[in-house]
C-alpha cells in the first residue's frame, strides 16, 4: 500500500473502462441477485490515468457493493461531467456505514468485514488524489452507500496555429 503507484499513464476513457468492468462482474452481480444499472454520459471528457488502476479502483466500489448487498438490491454504476471533473460513481441499496465509522474508512486496514485487508478504499482514496482528484462518500444505514470519484479531465485545447 505504501509503494508509489506510478504506472503507465495514458488517456483513458472512464466509459470504456466502465464497460469492460462491468462485462467482468455481471456474472457475480447476477449470481447474487444484484440488479445493475449502467448510465454512461457520451458526452465525456477523458482523464490521465491508468488505465488498470482505475479499473481496479471501480472493482472495488463494485465489490464492495455487492459485500453490503448479501440478498441482492440494486446496484447504480454511472459517469457524468461536473463542472470542471470527470465523475465515475457506484450506488448500491445495501446496507450503508454506520456514521460513527465512516471518518476511518479510508484508512488503510480497516475493515468491517470478516475477510479482506481493509485496503480498497484506502487504495482508491490514494489512487485518486495522486491524479488530483478526490473521492466523496454519502451513505445512509439501511438505505445504502454511494462512492463518488471526481477525476481530472483531459481538456481540449484550441488549436490556434502559427498565427501569434
Amino acid at each position: 500500500f505504501t509503494r508509489p503507484t506510478e504506472a503507465q499513464v495514458a488517456e483513458v476513457d472512464l466509459n470504456d473502462v466502465v464497460r469492460a468492468t462491468m462485462d467482468v462482474m455481471q456474472l457475480p452481480c447476477s449470481n447474487q441477485n444484484v440488479v445493475t444499472h449502467v448510465s454512461l454520459d457520451d458526452g465525456m471528457a477523458k482523464v490521465q490515468a491508468n488505465p488498470d488502476l482505475i479499473k481496479q479502483c471501480l472493482i472495488n466500489l463494485i465489490k464492495n457493493a455487492l459485500e453490503a448487498m448479501d440478498s441482492g438490491g440494486k446496484m447504480f454504476v454511472t459517469t457524468s461531467m461536473n463542472q470542471d471533473m470527470a465523475v465515475l460513481a457506484v450506488e448500491d441499496t445495501g446496507v450503508g456505514i454506520p456514521l460513527d465509522i465512516r471518518d476511518k474508512i479510508f484508512s488503510p486496514f480497516f475493515s468491517t468485514k470478516d475477510k479482506g485487508a481493509g485496503l480498497g478504499l484506502a487504495q482508491i482514496h490514494k489512487i485518486v488524489g495522486e491524479l488530483g482528484g478526490r473521492v466523496d462518500l454519502v451513505s445512509m444505514p439501511g438505505v445504502g452507500t454511494k462512492v463518488t470519484l471526481y477525476l481530472p479531465p483531459i481538456l481540449a485545447v484550441e488549436d490556434l496555429g502559427d498565427s501569434a
